[in-house]
């Protein structure tokens, strides 16, 4: 038996039992186990949706991991290069997109509440200006 594949099948192993509790949102907000992204923190509301998102996305790349492995263990010795080099594109290459589509889903649950305070903080400046326009205008002040 090969040892890289059989790490690789404990590691999605580990990975998917991490991805379980976030997906049935039982991990609370924390600094340690979670996805931590800065938008996450905004809310009780926004941990756990981001967090349900990325523990899918954990669960799905844990799942091609584990696929990846057992077919890792059945090749032959002279074919471990191959699957060293295929294993680990497909590992590293899936752990970028899951941070990539995860952080993009944070930006994306938090960009209408962004979007909002220019337009607040813009009426609100112009509201004291124009006041005092009129009445300048019409020699009060």
């Amino acid at each position: 038996m090969q040892i890289i594949p059989f790490v690789h099948l404990v590691a999605a192993i580990i990975a998917a039992m991490l991805a379980i509790p976030l997906i049935q949102r039982k991990v609370k907000m924390n600094h340690w186990y979670g996805f931590r992204v800065p938008a996450a923190f905004e809310s009780e509301a926004a941990w756990f949706d981001i967090n349900r998102y990325g523990g899918r996305l954990l669960l799905a790349w844990s799942a091609i991991v584990a696929v990846t492995a057992i077919v890792g263990l059945t090749l032959e010795k002279q074919h471990s290069l191959s699957y060293c080099w295929t294993s680990g594109g497909i590992m590293m290459g899936g752990l970028a997109v899951m941070a990539f589509m995860a952080s993009s889903y944070a930006k994306k649950k938090t960009a209408p509440n962004k979007a909002l305070e220019p337009t607040i903080m813009a009426v609100t400046d112009c509201a004291p200006s124009s006041t005092l326009r009129a009445s300048h205008d019409r020699g009060s002040v």
